[in-house]
């Protein structure tokens, strides 16, 4: 009999209100399975609502834009649709890999650079007076209390990455071989204030081809790690890879540079010139030269307008 596993590994509170189990174990046969119930969502009016509803602006095409982090949001969670019901269709669910790969096949009310969040930005969504599920349900109808993936792999092991669980909100670190639900999401970048993102971008370059690392990683020396990339955004034959390992302020907040002036500004290492554009690339993060808090960037060889940043900042850890 075929098993559907959802092994939770590692699980940190966020929060106050909560004690957890620390780890939890179930296969359901697939025979039996069915979609998670969606209860009542449950709020308490005592404590601080983060994410209220002014929070928001609803396009009223299935998107939402969250004000405070400049991100665009699909309304639904993938499988489902209908704006402002997300009635119609059923709960899709992926491994990592598969999550990962699932946004360069879509094209949403007229945009095709959606891309899974990163840890960071996946936990904005969490509401921390509400539960079951921990999110606006105003803005995000219908919305599951089940985990979902981040693009964002855990240093803990090498076969774990990040989710955020939307029952009561809680983040864990999950075997990437589970099946767990997305919601994509992609960055808007005139006219918003995104605090920490990396929004330094080529003029008329194409946003979000860097998938890893891009924001929140823990990278551990001596454990190979991947660094991934849209080669249909980033285009051209070759790449070059960097690493910055000085100051990255002035890279924040909407900042718009040519790439030349983004590498010659900052101390930038190139550590893989004029590889293969096959948008993915293994090193061992000691190759990196550095410990600490750093950004990788992509650039085309061939047509330095096609270039990305991570969007937050990802640690090196040298282990000692």
């Amino acid at each position: 009999m075929t098993f559907i596993s959802f092994a939770t590994l590692i699980i940190k509170d966020n929060r106050m209100t909560s004690t957890l189990i620390k780890s939890i174990f179930i296969s359901i046969p697939l025979l039996f399975f069915t979609l998670p119930s969606m209860a009542v969502q449950n709020c308490k009016d005592y404590i601080f609502d983060n994410n209220p509803n002014s929070r928001y602006t609803n396009h009223n095409d299935g998107t939402v834009m969250d004000n405070e982090t400049g991100l665009m949001w699909k309304q639904c969670v993938n499988g489902f649709s209908g704006v402002n019901s997300c009635s119609t269709g059923s709960l899709f669910s992926y491994t990592w890999q598969e999550a990962l790969q699932l946004p360069a096949t879509v094209s949403f009310a007229t945009y095709s650079d959606w891309r899974l969040p990163n840890f960071t930005e996946l936990e904005s969504l969490v509401t921390q007076n509400c539960e079951i599920p921990s999110i606006n349900i105003s803005l995000f109808p219908n919305a599951p209390s089940v985990p979902m993936w981040s693009s964002s792999p855990s240093s803990s092991g090498l076969n774990l990455s990040w989710s955020v669980n939307f029952d009561i909100g809680y983040t864990g670190a999950h075997t990437r071989d589970s099946f767990y639900s997305v919601r994509l999401v992609r960055s808007v970048l005139s006219g918003t204030t995104t605090s920490g993102s990396i929004v330094a971008e080529g003029l008329g370059n194409d946003h979000d081809g860097l998938i890893s690392p891009n924001g929140g990683e823990d990278w551990v020396y001596g454990i190979n790690e991947t660094i991934s990339w849209r080669n249909t955004l980033i285009l051209g034959s070759t790449v070059d890879l960097y690493v910055i390992h000085d100051d990255w302020s002035g890279l924040l907040d909407n900042t718009s540079e040519n790439v030349g002036l983004v590498i010659n500004s900052k101390n930038w290492y190139k550590f893989a010139a004029g590889i293969e554009n096959t948008g993915n690339y293994s090193v061992n993060p000691a190759d990196l030269m550095g410990s600490g808090s750093y950004l990788i960037l992509v650039v085309s060889v061939e047509d330095k307008s096609k270039f990305d940043i991570s969007n937050q900042l990802f640690s090196l850890n040298s282990g000692l």
